[in-house]
């Protein structure tokens, strides 16, 4: 029971008591760092006793006190955590994780919270929406390299959201010497193919046709896939948008199965096919590096690329992709 050990040592551990100052360096909650770690923040933190029990039996807290690091850390507190283990199987919480694979699946969980770099406020706000790359690990591209997962972030009505589910409530809660901690509401689940086609406000025709043509739980059920998702101008700019089963036929002609290829792959097999799609007929990859579908007469950019999750990769692209008519 390697959680519940530590866990309970953490426990034991006498709160730090951190002092407000008026230096510059002071967080939204009026905390100077005065050198403490984000380790050394969250294992002293009352809120925090479970996420400084998992960082240390997953090995994290050394990785988050190296003092020659910068990182943002989106932090889950107590409430958050026991939440999501209850929900994830383990009703007793962490002392009910003690496999291996289940401590790696903690691991990844967690790494999906930390970004390398300081973000502070003001930048996520000044550059949402938008995507970044967080620590945890995704499925290998095509030269078996493993990629790391994205991370959606926007804003509604002045509240930094995660993936569109995972609310900021305390932006910039402590500025560490190696970084910066944001405390969320919920632990930021590993994000399917679907979670980002939703979050995403710029992709909500085509999660809507998703839903429509019932093929959400298809492609998310794909280990790894490649998607390549129009944008809502995309589907604008066609005639009409395909119903019944044109719909699922173009839309599956967006999805091929089996591979994650991210854009370094696409760019080297520029003049090539891709492997099959799901609907069955393949795609041209074009100088640029461009999409073509086999009706298009100008080929699709890729407006974003490399949205990596946990089964599969998309690339935002400006057109829609049409097969030929069978």
């Amino acid at each position: 029971m390697k959680f519940y050990t530590k866990l309970l040592s953490i426990a034991l551990i006498t709160p730090l008591f951190i002092s407000c100052s008026d230096d510059d360096n002071t967080d939204s909650l009026g905390n100077n760092d005065n050198g403490i770690t984000i380790t050394a923040f969250v294992e002293n933190n009352d809120n925090y006793t479970l996420l400084a029990a998992a960082l240390e039996a997953t090995d994290l807290d050394e990785t988050l006190n190296d003092s020659n690091a910068q990182f943002t850390v989106f932090a889950p507190d107590n409430d958050a955590l026991t939440a999501f283990l209850a929900t994830a199987g383990f009703p007793g919480g962490l002392a009910e994780v003690d496999e291996e694979d289940e401590i790696d699946l903690v691991k990844n969980i967690l790494l999906n919270h930390v970004v390398i770099g300081e973000l502070k406020a003001t930048n996520v706000v000044s550059t949402a929406p938008n995507y970044l790359k967080n620590q945890a690990v995704g499925p290998e591209d095509l030269s078996g390299t493993n990629t790391n997962l994205s991370t959606y972030y926007s804003v509604n009505e002045g509240t930094v959201m995660i993936n569109g589910e995972v609310e900021v409530t305390t932006p910039d809660a402590f500025d560490a010497s190696n970084g910066i901690i944001h405390a969320i509401d919920k632990v930021i689940g590993l994000p399917n193919i679907s979670t980002f086609a939703t979050a995403d406000a710029r992709l909500s025709t085509l999660a809507n046709a998703l839903t429509e043509a019932d093929l959400v739980d298809t492609v998310d059920g794909f280990n790894p896939a490649t998607v390549f998702a129009p944008t809502n101008d995309a589907f604008d700019n066609l005639a009409s948008i395909p119903t019944g089963g044109a719909l699922s036929n173009v839309l599956t002609y967006h999805v091929i199965s089996g591979s994650n290829i991210v854009s370094t792959d696409v760019a080297g097999i520029i003049g090539q096919e891709t492997p099959a799609t799901v609907q069955g007929q393949t795609l041209s990859i074009v100088d640029g590096p461009a999409i073509e579908g086999n009706t298009n007469t100008e080929a699709s950019g890729l407006v974003i690329f490399d949205v990596q999750a946990i089964n599969g990769v998309i690339h935002v692209i400006d057109r829609v992709l049409l097969p030929s008519a069978e």
